[in-house]
């Protein structure tokens, strides 16, 4: 399940970040009628306020995502929700007033959940996801003009929430 959306960070993150583009995917199998057990793959191109634009900021979520299958009526309507679970990565590159350039990482846990609605359309289902990320930061490295200048442990949290389009094949 392909999606594409947009995400605004919330909380303390809304102070230093914009909404960005986010896409992913839900690649999986159904256990039954009603349960799907997946694997998400997101790419956030993340949104510093403030910065020039030579700023390049992504983080990649990969998490366990399963999800609850709920037939609405007798129509052709599905509601999808589910807890997720896993790492993420994110990657920051920048050039300072300095002229110096820097190469930040930072690593930590995901979670979050997805909540959406589908429409069957013949073989396939359209429709919307929302969805909770939260990050919680506990590694951070950086290079500064090539030079190694080391890793450190850190803690801090990002949270944002996600509106996507999304198809189901």
């Amino acid at each position: 399940m392909p999606y594409i959306g947009f995400a605004t960070p919330v909380g303390n993150t809304g102070s230093t970040y914009d909404t960005n583009l986010r896409i992913g995917t839900l690649l999986g199998w159904h256990v039954n009628r009603l349960l799907s057990m997946n694997a998400e793959f997101t790419l956030d191109f993340l949104n510093p306020k403030g910065v020039s634009s030579d700023v390049s900021d992504i983080a990649l979520d990969v998490s366990f995502s399963p999800l609850f299958h709920l037939p609405l009526g007798r129509g052709n309507l599905e509601l999808i929700v589910g807890p997720k679970i896993g790492f993420f990565d994110e990657d920051e590159s920048f050039t300072a007033s300095t002229g110096d350039s820097y190469d930040n990482s930072y690593s930590g846990v995901m979670f979050g959940v997805n909540v959406g609605l589908l429409a069957g359309v013949g073989n396939i289902a359209i429709g919307g996801l929302f969805s909770y990320t939260g990050r919680y930061y506990s590694s951070w490295c950086q290079t500064i003009d090539g030079l190694d200048n080391g890793c450190t442990d850190t803690s801090g949290t990002f949270h944002t929430v996600s509106l996507n389009g999304v198809v189901l094949f």
